[in-house]
């Protein structure tokens, strides 16, 4: 997973198997933050807003396991920006 900066494209995270990518897109109604370049062939699973919203509405352990999932996303990219703070500096 890329996001663009002004220097180019900064490597975020690399996902392996059943890995969840474009939650942000679903939850925040925003444009896409990153890029996502499969280095391997890939299958994927797509599905829309609506299915996405009523599988965590319905599955409660569903909803807590992308809780988890975000929350860890969250610290590495919090960890990454204080790495390259202090880099900075």
């Amino acid at each position: 997973i890329t996001v663009p900066t002004p220097r180019g494209p900064l490597l975020v995270n690399t996902l392996t198997q059943n890995d969840v990518i474009g939650e942000i897109g679903i939850f925040g109604d925003v444009p896409r933050t990153a890029t996502a370049i499969a280095r391997t062939k890939v299958e994927v699973l797509r599905i829309s807003r609506d299915v996405f919203v009523n599988v965590i509405r319905g599955n409660p352990d569903a909803a807590i396991a992308l809780i988890r999932i975000l929350a860890d996303r969250l610290a590495k990219t919090t960890a990454q920006l204080r790495r390259m703070a202090a880099e900075a500096k």
